[in-house]
């Protein structure tokens, strides 16, 4: 067997994570990657977030740029979210369903949960192996691989408002508002977006393909975007900045 390797970002080289992929023999070297937190191939990046760090992207809605920037970044990223559910949630069930939804599905970025350090180097390692020895993947600096904002292709449904508007339903049932549910979830995690104007976006442009694909004349035609909040929604679709 070859010699397994990774690329591990600098602060994060001497983590536990790290140390257990050492005394595996997998040679971990530290170095500043464009995104992620360890790299397995020229083109496969894990990013590596405790349950808490993932959580709060949903809360403050960042996971919606990180993900994008991480998709960016690196040709085949992979998401592992470590750590176990404490029993008390900061974000609805709705919210997190809508968020891996917009990682795994309309991303297509693996989600992959691990309950300890153990547990994460576990899978870090299966990867490495399968990529270097499995498949004759090498290690080689990671390349830059940008991409397009990755939009989802479905129309989402009409919405059944039966959640009084804050995310939270009960979890029971399947059909056209689990769809609306979480389309809904997904265009919150937009800043200067709440549930109305998430809802009356959906119902503007019918999809979230639709949503994700209009420009700030367009969001203006939306009940409550004015022409300041629109030029900063759209400029957040293009990643451009506003001052």
């Amino acid at each position: 067997m070859r010699q397994l390797s990774i690329m591990a970002e600098t602060l994060s080289a001497a983590s536990p994570v790290a140390q257990q992929l050492s005394e595996r023999g997998v040679q971990v070297t530290p170095a500043n990657l464009p995104a992620g937190t360890y790299a397995v191939s020229g083109a496969c990046v894990i990013q590596h977030l405790s349950r808490a760090e993932f959580t709060r992207w949903i809360a403050d809605k960042t996971i919606f740029r990180r993900i994008t920037e991480l998709k960016r970044a690196v040709s085949e990223p992979v998401l592992i979210v470590e750590g176990v559910e404490n029993g008390e949630r900061t974000v609805s069930t709705a919210a997190l369903r809508g968020a891996l939804a917009f990682v795994a599905v309309h991303n297509r970025v693996p989600v992959l949960f691990a309950s300890d350090p153990k547990d994460s180097a576990d899978l870090i390692y299966a990867m490495v192996n399968q990529l270097q020895n499995g498949m004759g993947v090498t290690l080689d600096t990671v390349p830059a691989a940008p991409s397009v904002l990755t939009v989802p292709a479905q129309d989402s449904a009409e919405h059944d408002e039966s959640d009084n508007g804050n995310g939270n339903g009960n979890g029971s049932g399947a059909g056209a508002s689990d769809v609306s549910s979480a389309a809904e979830q997904i265009v919150r995690m937009i800043p200067e977006i709440g549930p109305v104007t998430a809802r009356a976006m959906l119902k503007r442009f019918g999809s979230l393909r639709g949503v994700f694909a209009a420009n700030a004349q367009d969001l203006t035609k939306v009940d409550g975007i004015g022409p300041k909040r629109a030029k900063k929604i759209a400029a957040f679709f293009s990643r451009r900045e506003v001052r």
